[in-house]
């Protein structure tokens, strides 16, 4: 009994765990895009999914990266630059007759051993500290010579006069790096931006699709049941038989309708799941879209406050500015170069010297015999004769900024064009949706008013079909115009800059950033 008991509550364990794997594997997918109940896929959902894992993102993101390490490497010119070095002589020079018979040798035996060592930094300013130490020994075997260990420490302070002239009448100038990472830390909020904007767009045609794929049905379905009643009535010989050929035929187009807005709808799904950067797996388990159109939300911004607005927060533009500015740099250095390079040089420093036995110490020079400071003062000038490099870079230079500045115009030019348009889109959108929205509502009351004629017999069966086709065009045409308003919120935002929150190094989105036309300033 107890052995069967065992058996039975293995095969129990077994068994759910077979069917907790099934639901994982059900579920897994449509929990990683849709939301917390893994059902459905809403709007923030699928623009925070796109920020995280489109490949524009992903790739902007790494520019980022990398130009960070850019940074480091040019911050490696600043390290200090360590030097050491020990070298060992040893020279066996024959001597000459005289000095033979003077210290009864044939040869000299000379040692020498040299150490040195040097710290070298280089300021952002451009002044270059450096300080040096060197000792040597010498030992001779000649009778009448000592060994000798002497010492030689400096310190020396180079000045670039000009180019701390310049830095003191246009402050610290930027090394080309880290303007590259500040433009590419721009470029990357610009790339959110915009993967935003056409995310959020395709989430819009795809939740349009949806509900024109659920007007469909339901035409479809008012049809079927319209027939069924219909045949009911030809049987009862209230109406022809030859009125049900027509309506079972408006029954088959209603069921194509259903099937290409199907289509429709898939599709859409898909190109929102490639806008979103969703990988091969994830586009065999499309989550089903829900998020409802906005209610209109009208704005009356001052249109001169809109542009400014639009030039101090477009994340395109302030790359190019920032990246003038490099530019600007480099026609300051070239106009620099023109001028003479004037060098100072200060140097202070002390030597030492230590006779004793060989058997002493090597570092006691350090400290013997130094008879006091030495110093030198250096001035350098130098400049080509004529400068037609420096004139000429200089000249290109110019030009280069020139360049740059007609681009950026051009940029501001299309800003606020973008901005122009997107308002006025806006605008229209708003103005046909009310209409269409008087007109559905119209067609609704006309289509409830033929249905009663019908049911009095005092309207045509063709009179009230094409009154409930006309009905639910009209509702396919109201879907298509929230549609338009939605997306010309979404760009209006996305034109003036004001799409996706930045905090540090985030980017953040909400709802109401994606579904109100509220810019920042209004």
């Amino acid at each position: 009994m107890t052995t069967v008991t065992t058996q039975r509550i293995k095969n129990l364990l077994v068994l759910w765990m077979v069917l907790i794997i099934i639901v994982l594997n059900l579920s897994l997918v449509p929990m990683a895009l849709g939301d917390e109940n893994g059902g459905s896929l809403t709007l923030v959902k699928a623009v925070t999914y796109a920020i995280a894992n489109t490949p524009e993102v992903t790739f902007s993101r790494e520019t980022v990266t990398y130009k960070k390490a850019q940074v480091q490497i040019d911050k490696g010119e600043q390290d200090v630059e360590i030097s050491a070095g020990v070298s060992y002589d040893r020279d066996d020079e024959p001597l000459s007759t005289y000095y033979q018979d003077h210290y009864k040798k044939t040869a000299e035996d000379k040692k020498t051993l040299t150490t040195t060592l040097s710290a070298e930094k280089e300021l952002n300013s451009g002044i270059t500290l450096t300080s040096s130490l060197s000792l040597e020994r010498v030992d001779d075997d000649l009778a009448s010579l000592s060994p000798e260990n002497t010492a030689s420490v400096s310190f020396e302070v180079s000045l670039p006069l000009m180019e701390l002239w310049s830095t003191g009448l246009y402050g610290k100038e930027e090394k080309n790096s880290e303007i590259d990472l500040r433009a590419s830390i721009r470029d990357l909020a610009a790339t959110i931006s915009q993967s935003a904007e056409s995310v959020a767009i395709a989430f819009w045609d795809a939740y349009a699709a949806k509900k024109i794929l659920e007007e469909c049905r339901e035409e479809e379905a008012e049809g079927r049941k319209f027939a069924r009643g219909m045949k009911i009535l030809v049987e009862k010989n209230e109406y022809a038989a030859a009125n049900l050929d027509r309506i079972k035929a408006d029954v088959d187009s209603k069921a194509v309708a259903s099937i290409t807005a199907e289509q429709n709808y898939y599709a859409a799904r898909q190109q929102l799941a490639l806008e979103m950067g969703a990988d091969i797996e994830t586009l065999t388990h499309l989550p089903d879209v829900e998020q409802a159109f906005p209610s209109i939300e009208r704005i009356d911004p001052d249109i001169k406050a809109m542009l400014k607005y639009s030039e101090e927060h477009r994340h395109d533009l302030a790359a190019e500015k920032i990246r003038a500015t490099y530019y600007e740099e480099v026609v300051r250095d070239a106009e620099d170069d023109m001028l003479a390079d004037v060098d100072l040089s200060l140097t202070a420093g002390y030597n030492g010297l230590d006779e004793t036995s060989r058997g002493s110490g090597y570092f006691r020079s350090l400290s013997q015999n130094t008879a006091g400071p030495s110093y030198s003062v250096g001035l350098s000038y130098s400049k080509p004769f004529g400068n037609n490099v420096a004139k000429g870079n200089y000249g290109q230079a110019r030009i280069t900024l020139n360049k740059k500045k007609v681009e950026i115009n051009q940029l501001r030019r299309s800003i606020n064009s973008d901005v122009l348009t997107a308002y006025q889109q806006y605008r229209n959108s708003i103005s046909a949706l009310e209409q269409q929205l008087n007109a559905t509502e119209k067609y609704k009351s006309a289509l409830d008013k033929e249905l009663m004629r019908f049911k009095l017999n005092m309207s045509t069966l063709s009179d009230l079909m094409d009154t409930r086709d006309d009905y639910h065009e009209s509702m396919k045409i109201l879907i298509a115009l929230q549609k338009s308003y939605s997306g010309s919120v979404v760009k209006l935002k996305w034109a003036c800059g004001s799409l996706v929150q930045q905090k540090g190094n985030r980017f953040e989105v909400d709802s109401s950033m994606l579904i109100s036309p509220f810019i920042g300033f209004n």
